[in-house]
């Protein structure tokens, strides 16, 4: 292990760990439901690829910090191949403020186990770690929303010496069943703050399915600017 200076604790001289940019466990959770290795979408390519992107970014007490305030928990609760869907579990257990087609409003407040601070703190750490370092897949960088001003405010809150930050950037990332989705800045809107998992009173969250196509689009914009090899080939 390289010494360095750790991006979370700003300690200098620590020994740095090798930090994912997803964690280990949700490669393994998706190899477990298919038995194969994830798609890797690249700047040229598009593979099934046994790769996990990684580099030396923090020191070892804050991979535990990260760990403890939300992977953990995260990836114990995400529909996971051999092990269910805890979340979804949780939420079934409560009835629904909300109905429509496809799914409800949920009062998180009044479920049983959910846990909302690890809820808000995985997704961050995840934005925040993208963005803080220049991540490689292979030799290809990869592409990684970076928060600009909002860096700053995201690290101290993960660091537990700030709250969750209120000032505007939006990004939207699936994870094994779960959706997460984060709003910054004053222009968010008044409605979207009223729903807020973390800020409203009654802790919403929302059960059922993405809009139709979201991630055919997203994957398939990205795909179709790639070379698609192996597995994944236009013979098969």
């Amino acid at each position: 292990m390289p010494l360095g200076k750790c991006k979370l604790c700003l300690a200098q001289g620590v020994d740095l760990q090798k930090s994912h940019l997803i964690p280990a466990g949700a490669y393994k959770a998706i190899r477990n439901s298919s038995g194969e290795p994830p798609i890797v979408m690249k700047s040229a390519i598009t593979i099934k690829k046994d790769e996990q992107i990684s580099a030396f970014v923090l020191c070892r007490n804050c991979e535990q910090r990260f760990s403890e305030n939300g992977e953990r928990w995260i990836l114990e609760h995400c529909n996971q191949f051999d092990a269910g869907f805890k979340l979804n579990e949780l939420i079934e257990q409560s009835t629904p403020v909300w109905v429509r087609e496809g799914g409800g409003l949920y009062e998180g407040r009044k479920i049983h186990g959910l846990d909302i601070e690890k809820l808000a703190y995985f997704p961050s750490s995840v934005l925040w770690r993208g963005s803080v370092h220049d991540w490689h897949s292979g030799k290809d960088p990869t592409k990684a929303p970076k928060l600009g001003i909002y860096e700053e405010s995201l690290r101290k809150y993960l660091l537990g010496q700030a709250s969750f930050p209120k000032n505007a950037w939006q990004y939207t990332f699936p994870f094994l069943g779960i959706v997460f989705t984060l709003l910054f800045g004053k222009s968010v809107k008044p409605e979207f703050r009223r729903l807020c998992t973390y800020r409203s009173p009654e802790k919403f969250i929302t059960k059922g399915g993405m809009q139709p196509g979201t991630l055919i689009t997203a994957f398939g914009k990205l795909m179709a600017k790639t070379r698609v090899v192996g597995k994944l080939g236009p013979e098969r």
